[in-house]
């Protein structure tokens, strides 16, 4: 569990620093569509379904 704060608290260092989002905005964002958000991959970096190039 000490693990998962500290990665909490580095998201949130990340966000106020790199997003220049203040502390609030942050604390009332949505957690997990925040990540999904952040890992969202360009087209050309997807996964394709290889049964698509038959």
């Amino acid at each position: 569990m000490e693990n998962e704060l500290a990665d909490f608290d580095l998201d949130e260092k990340n966000v106020l620093i790199n997003l220049h989002w203040p502390m609030e905005a942050f604390e009332k964002a949505d957690y997990f569509r925040f990540h999904e958000v952040l890992a969202a991959k360009e087209k050309e970096d997807r996964l394709v379904d290889p049964m698509s190039l038959l």
